[in-house]
């Protein structure tokens, strides 16, 4: 079940970033200038889920 959050959050982010990068490239911006704030942002949310999926477990068992 946790991968489907995973993947959910992914999707939207990308969708999201995608759909904004097509609706303000009036500045002829590079889709490469995209990519890495891109994974950076994907990088910082999956850890979120994996911090709240870790503590969720451990009080779980508590």
């Amino acid at each position: 079940m946790p991968k489907l959050s995973y993947i959910g959050i992914n999707l939207l982010i990308i969708v999201m970033s995608f759909l904004n990068f097509l609706l303000t490239n009036s500045q002829n911006e590079s889709i490469v200038e995209l990519i890495r704030p891109l994974i950076m942002v994907l990088l910082l949310i999956n850890l979120l889920i994996w911090i709240a999926g870790f503590a969720q477990r451990k009080i779980d068992n508590w």
